[in-house]
């Protein structure tokens, strides 16, 4: 009798021991299948971004010992590997001298060369009208505003001033992508223009309390035919696409710039970027 109940009380000690194994190897097996493995992706990509590695610094002085001298300042990213990026940045930077204020220009003059015609057109205006003591100044500033997925956006700053009542100061943007030869436009970035204007108009309404119908001339403000439109400046910060209206594009020098930022949460149907 006692025999056979410590016979029973083995076997069933030998089964509930052959179950524990069991469990365990599952356990052991399931544990395994939960841990991610070392390939195993669990965040979201980072997004690419693209930063420069210098900065170009030109500045020239006229010959002159006054405090108030005329000078040029132009500063301006350059990003290593990215020779398509430099060349398109410095073409931006000379058209703006050849065109805007260096009247001698022939085209085919470098930055340096442009900065010292400049120069030297304050040293023969001051030549020929001695009795002006106005110095003349220029300043061109780039600075990277935004850089995800590939693409970066610029801001030049340009303010001149060579005689007159004030200096002319204007915003420029210069966006690009990795594998872009030129800037983009704005139907590089939205899929519809038209539904961009319609976002803005609101945007722009809400920001200088316009009600909707009524008109933009109450406000100071000279859209041709009193009808919104899209400024031929854009770029991108991080905070969203911006819209550039500088002086004189929809109202007067006093009344100064517009900028409207738009979030990119309320554009996420229409980016293409």
């Amino acid at each position: 009798m006692t025999i056979n109940i410590s016979l029973k009380h083995i076997m069933r000690s030998f089964k509930y021991f052959i179950f524990s194994i069991i469990l365990a190897a599952c356990s052991v097996e399931n544990s395994k299948q939960e841990q991610p493995t070392e390939n195993t992706k669990s965040e979201k990509p980072v997004r690419e971004s693209i930063q420069a590695t210098e900065r170009i610094t030109k500045e020239k002085r006229a010959a002159c010992s006054e405090e108030q001298c005329t000078s040029v300042t132009i500063n301006y990213p350059r990003y290593e590997g990215s020779p398509q990026f430099n060349k398109i940045i410095e073409e931006k930077v000379t058209r703006t001298l050849s065109e805007d204020y260096v009247m001698e220009a022939s085209g085919s003059e470098n930055i340096d060369q442009l900065i010292s015609l400049f120069i030297k057109s304050y040293e023969d205006f001051s030549k020929n009208f001695p009795e002006s003591s106005t110095a003349w100044s220029l300043d061109i500033l780039v600075e990277q505003t935004y850089s995800k997925n590939g693409v970066i956006s610029l801001r030049m700053n340009t303010s001149g001033y060579t005689g007159g009542a004030h200096s002319n100061s204007f915003v420029e943007y210069i966006t690009l992508s990795k594998n872009s030869k030129k800037p983009l436009d704005i139907k590089d970035i939205v899929k519809s223009n038209r539904k961009l204007s319609s976002i803005a108009e609101q945007v722009f309404r809400n920001l200088h309390g316009i009600k909707k119908g009524e008109s933009f001339s109450n406000h100071g403000f000279t859209f041709q035919n009193d009808e919104f439109v899209l400024p031929e400046t854009f770029g991108l910060s991080t905070d969203g696409l911006v819209l550039y209206y500088n002086s004189y594009e929809i109202s007067s020098y006093a009344d100064g710039p517009t900028e409207l930022i738009i979030p990119f949460d309320q554009l996420t149907e229409l980016l293409k970027i």
